[in-house]
């Protein structure tokens, strides 16, 4: 007993303030301080109280005396306490407690100090956005769904069948026994709901969260939705059930046992669709408990009226026969989670974007964002410190960059006299075929000029034009000569079994060494054909075709890559160069038929030397166009030895010229 009055009237703060003095005196009169208030303890008044005390649970001891015996004395309010009570389902095993807090509450404050509105959820919530309310009265899910508006929670209703605040209410799932046909959530989907209102939170709320935490869409899930209203309309709910006039009903935790206690007739008419309930449990219940009904304050209201307010209703017994009573509840969450997956209340900016849903739905992403913001300001800082400590390094970078260039610039000085050599080793097949028409044509015109001075032709006119032909012929001669001229000496090529693999390989690593390129050159060998070719000429037709390839695509943009295969296919050697450079058919034919090159600055001469190098080897090289853009270059040549026709550089006069040989790049068709 004295353990409770020391802690019920704060003596162990007493105590603890006064052990930090030293002195007999303070001490003694601690001890008179305790002797009386014990005394105060034992007046006639309050012994009805001291009997009760066992049948009350330990939180609704606390502050049992009258309001005027409280230690902090009621706030004399200038103005009438605003108190507005949600209007609720009834009946309901909280009202009880209604009438009894509104006493307590006028008795605390003054009778006429206490005004009291009952008020629907749009009503009250209007009400407190106005700020037209001090404390009220609601579910907890109307309190959380007022969070944004700065109202607190003083207490929360406690039952002796539930006592703890936290976990207090809930929602019935209710459908008509005989109901074969619907033993589970989904079987509900197109049937008819019957509940309180289109914002009750266990008559709506509750039961949809429980829905859709199994997956259920409830938007359109049921047919009708029959909103019988608040107050006691919801007594008809079980008889629209029975008569079928309703699928479902939403009732709120015990509404269907104290409905039956009053139709005791209709007993085992009913079943409680996807059951939570534990052992023990005084009621059936379809979802997860939640803190049941709140009295709050709203941000207009005195500290001083929410302290009172507190006090008075903590000072209640039990009331009713389920033993109501006033706690306190700490734990929310569930509400707010609720509201949350059903994006209603405060989470109902989720239904539509905006900055605010924004920030809640990639709030990670945005500190990750910041974070790494943060990051490569720190990073950007230290590498502003380390700039001279790098110096070295970037000399050493640059030094090798040099190496690197120097040796690209000799694989690109071998390349251009690997294509000198090609170039001069065809001349022969360039000369015949480019002078044989010129000389041909001046040989017919010069036989017709004899035959006209035979006859004794004086038209002088047809003589000029003949001569004027002549002379075009023998200019254009001289050009083949001059070109011809700018070559230089080359060895007469020897004929031995070549890999081209090793060819194609090498032209391909000096093209890429150069740098020269932006497309990428990729190179497949699925055989390793041999065939009785030169070396150097065989290394020139690869070379030809993959620098075509390459400066196609690198016109195109260069995004793509040369893809180069090598095979062998019935005793033939096949090599492909795929570029992705665009061609059209025309290109197409124009290439197939030789008629030169594709390039306004090119002579053609590329092409007619791989060719020609080609056809001394009983070989072939076609053009295709590919499906995704850009041509197919396919060179096929035997793998055993042709007899027949010999090397373009086999019988060539021209091949032991005097001049040097001028690399003309730019000359070769695409």
């Amino acid at each position: 007993m004295f353990a409770q009055i020391y802690k019920g009237f704060g003596l162990h703060r007493f105590w603890n303030c006064l052990a930090a003095f030293d002195g007999a005196a303070v001490r003694v009169l601690s001890v008179l301080v305790a002797v009386l208030l014990m005394s105060v303890s034992f007046i006639p008044g309050d012994a009805t109280a001291r009997s009760d005390d066992e049948v009350y649970p330990v939180d609704a001891t606390l502050l049992r005396a009258p309001a005027h015996r409280f230690s902090t004395p009621p706030v004399n309010v200038k103005r009438p306490v605003r108190l507005a009570i949600v209007k609720y389902v009834r009946p309901s095993p909280n009202e009880e407690i209604v009438p009894a807090s509104v006493t307590a509450l006028k008795q605390y404050f003054g009778e006429d100090r206490v005004q009291v509105a009952h008020l629907s959820l749009t009503e009250l919530s209007e009400a407190i956005k106005r700020g037209d309310v001090d404390v009220f009265l609601s579910s907890a899910g109307f309190y959380r769904r007022l969070a944004d508006e700065g109202v607190k929670s003083l207490v929360s209703a406690v039952s002796l069948s539930y006592p703890d605040p936290n976990h207090g209410e809930g929602t019935a799932i209710v459908a008509a026994a005989d109901r074969s046909d619907i033993e589970s959530l989904r079987d509900l989907k197109g049937g008819v709901l019957a509940t309180s209102t289109p914002t009750a939170f266990t008559g709506l709320l509750v039961p949809y969260g429980e829905m859709m935490k199994q997956g259920i869409k409830v938007d359109g899930f049921f047919r009708e939705t029959l909103y019988l209203g608040d107050d006691d309309a919801m007594e008809t709910a079980p008889r629209h059930l029975l008569d079928g006039t309703a699928d479902v009903a939403f009732l709120r935790l015990c509404f269907l046992e104290e409905w039956l206690e009053r139709h005791p007739e209709h007993q085992g008419r009913f079943k409680v669709i996807n059951r939570k309930d534990g052992p023990g449990e005084v009621c059936a219940r379809s979802t997860e408990l939640y803190p049941t009904w709140t009295v709050g304050t709203t941000k207009v209201t005195d500290p001083r009226v929410s302290r009172s307010v507190t006090q008075a209703l903590l000072a209640l017994k039990p009331t009713g026969t389920n033993g109501i009573y006033w706690g306190v509840a700490t734990d929310y969450s569930s509400v707010d989670k609720l509201f949350r997956e059903t994006r209603t209340g405060p989470y109902a900016y989720l239904n539509t974007w905006s900055l605010k849903r924004f920030i809640a739905e990639y709030w990670h992403w945005l500190m990750l964002a910041g974070v790494l913001v943060a990051g490569l300001t720190l990073h950007s800082v230290r590498v502003t410190q380390l700039v001279h400590k790098r110096t070295a390094a970037l000399r050493q970078s640059l030094a090798e960059l040099q190496v690197l260039k120097e040796e690209a610039q000799g694989a690109a000085q071998r390349i251009e006299r690997l294509e000198r050599a090609g170039v001069v080793a065809q001349l022969s097949v360039i000369f015949a075929h480019e002078m044989r028409q010129p000389l041909g044509a001046i040989s017919l015109y010069s036989f017709g000029l004899r035959r006209m001075l035979g006859n004794g032709s004086t038209d002088t006119a047809r003589m000029t034009d003949v001569i004027d032909r002549l002379d075009r012929q023998t200019e254009r001669a001289n050009e083949i000569v001059a070109r011809v001229r700018s070559y230089a000496k080359a060895e007469q090529p020897t004929r031995v079994l070549v890999s081209l693999r090793e060819q194609v390989d090498r032209a391909a690593a000096d093209l890429k060494t150069t740098g020269r390129y932006s497309t990428a050159l990729r190179v497949i060998v699925t055989d390793e054909p041999v065939v009785t070719a030169d070396p150097l000429e065989m290394e020139l037709v690869a070379l030809n075709l993959m620098k075509n390839a390459l400066e196609a695509s690198d016109a195109a943009g260069g995004a793509g890559e040369v893809v180069v295969t090598l095979f062998e296919e019935d005793e033939r050697a096949i090599i492909t160069v795929a570029d992705d450079g665009g061609g059209t058919r025309e290109t197409v034919e124009r290439l197939n038929r030789g008629l030169g090159s594709t390039k306004a600055e090119g002579l053609g001469l590329g092409l007619s030397i791989v060719r020609g190098i080609l056809e001394a080897y009983g070989g072939r090289l076609a053009f295709s166009a590919r499906r995704q853009g850009g041509l197919v270059a396919r060179v096929t040549v035997p793998v055993r030895e042709v007899s027949g026709e010999p090397s373009p550089l086999d019988d060539d006069p021209l091949a032991t010229g005097d001049n040097a040989v001028r690399d003309n790049r730019d000359e070769k068709a695409s």
